[in-house]
């Protein structure tokens, strides 16, 4: 596997500058142009600003590339052939050279092999309604499985089953915490039915993190960061929608990976302004992200001078 490190990633590495891991795929597919482009510049500025590196995994001409220029960005965004990599679609893509923009599953995958800690993202995938028949479950969950880095979300995917996605975490032995919250995060909305453990700083995590990898524990540590509260979508105005929208794309026979992206796109016609909150929530988690790898930084370098 070819790896292509850009200019300002190798510069980062030179000067022990915390990383954050960063998916591609919500540039390439989650927003629309030029919104795709416009949170981008502002996450590198935000990054900056904040002493951390955003370091955005994508592909492109049968190598993996960590960073970008410009023009780099502008075919990410906007590029008609452009696909979504999930982890395994990672070898045809490279075998291929196609441009890529890659999901949760590929990213985490990757930015293990970067040796990289900490991941920042939108929303998480898991099961999918109708999954009893469909089958549809989203490899987010297997890499999250396999791939030991503090995860950083705005919690699951509104248009998921989440009852059966908190299920297979707890079968694959995936911890997830929210951020100062003891109930879960839906991605556009800030708290739901679903209880989870909850933690209170950064310290905390980073603790938690340690003691993940002491006992050299294979799965992610999710920490579920609500968005913003004057960017909340009530939940029960999400699932109004959405069940209006399953019923719709059944009617329609669409199925499998073709159904999370036609829900979305039927929430984003909406006048929730779901593209907005999208926008904000993925902001905040950089920020908390960026802070997580301050934290562990400071953490690895106390506990060796202490060793």
């Amino acid at each position: 596997m070819k790896i292509r490190k850009s200019d300002s990633y190798r510069n980062a590495e030179a000067r022990r500058i915390p990383i954050v891991a960063f998916e591609s795929a919500i540039i390439s597919h989650g927003l629309p142009h030029p919104d795709n482009i416009k949170l981008i510049e502002e996450l590198h500025e935000t990054a900056g600003c904040l002493g951390i590196y955003l370091a955005v995994i994508w592909l492109d001409e049968g190598y993996v590339k960590v960073g970008f220029d410009n023009q780099e960005l502008k075919k990410l965004a906007s590029d008609e052939n452009r696909t979504k990599v999930s982890g395994r679609d990672i070898p045809y893509v490279l075998a291929t050279g196609l441009t890529g923009g890659t999901t949760v599953s590929a990213t985490l995958l990757l930015a293990r092999r970067l040796g990289l800690q900490v991941f920042a993202t939108g929303g998480l995938g898991g099961v999918h309604y109708r999954a009893e028949t469909s089958f549809d479950i989203s490899n987010d969950i297997y890499a999250l499985s396999r791939n030991p880095l503090v995860v950083v979300s705005a919690g699951i995917k509104s248009v998921l089953d989440v009852a059966k996605t908190l299920e297979l975490f707890e079968t694959f032995g995936i911890p997830i915490f929210g951020y100062q919250t003891d109930t879960l995060p839906l991605f556009y909305s800030r708290s739901s039915e679903y209880s989870i453990k909850s933690v209170q700083d950064v310290k905390e995590i980073c603790r938690l993190y340690d003691l993940h990898r002491t006992l050299d524990l294979s799965s992610s540590m999710i920490v579920a960061n609500p968005v913003p509260e004057e960017w909340s979508i009530p939940a029960e105005d999400i699932d109004c929608l959405l069940e209006k929208a399953i019923r719709e794309a059944e009617k329609h026979a669409i199925s499998g990976s073709d159904v999370t992206p036609f829900l979305l796109h039927k929430l984003s016609q909406s006048n929730l302004n779901t593209v907005k909150t999208n926008i904000e929530l993925v902001k905040n988690n950089v920020r908390l992200a960026a802070d997580i790898a301050i934290h562990l930084k400071r953490y690895s370098e106390n506990r060796e001078s202490n060793d």
